[in-house]
């Protein structure tokens, strides 16, 4: 199994069969926690005809005290394989709300079956407040 994309983006869709992503990031910045921040994670990896089958996932977001801030997204895949392909992909556009408590360092993690296979971090912190204008006379 290769990972081929794994990333946090503003927006990301399937369409006919293809992953469509924009705006990857890996910082988010505002005026006051806690912070919402709508987003996508988009993955794809692609499994040899050897590693077909079940593929149980799981998609997760720690805080840097090792703590989940949101529960773990977990489903399961059937990876098959596609006729005429040497290779398959499992390929997936997960939109969320994503609610980060506080300021910090997390990590956006991805397991299969059972393994972690991919991370990105993703730094959280507070905006400066802008000062208010002088007032006209």
């Amino acid at each position: 199994m290769h990972v081929e994309i794994f990333s946090l983006c503003e927006f990301a869709r399937m369409y006919g069969g293809r992953l469509v992503l924009n705006a990857p990031f890996d910082h988010v910045s505002a005026a006051s926690a806690p912070i919402q921040q709508p987003c996508s994670v988009a993955i794809r990896v692609r499994f040899e005809l050897t590693e077909l089958g079940e593929c149980p996932f799981k998609f997760t977001v720690i805080d840097e005290d090792g703590q989940a801030v949101i529960p773990p997204l977990q489903g399961n895949a059937r990876i098959a394989q596609q006729p005429g392909q040497l290779s398959s992909c499992l390929t997936m556009a997960i939109g969320m709300n994503l609610t980060l408590p506080k300021p910090g360092r997390y990590s956006v993690r991805l397991a299969l079956k059972g393994l972690e296979i991919a991370s990105l971090p993703l730094e959280v912190t507070l905006a400066p407040r802008p000062e208010n204008p002088p007032a006209e006379s």
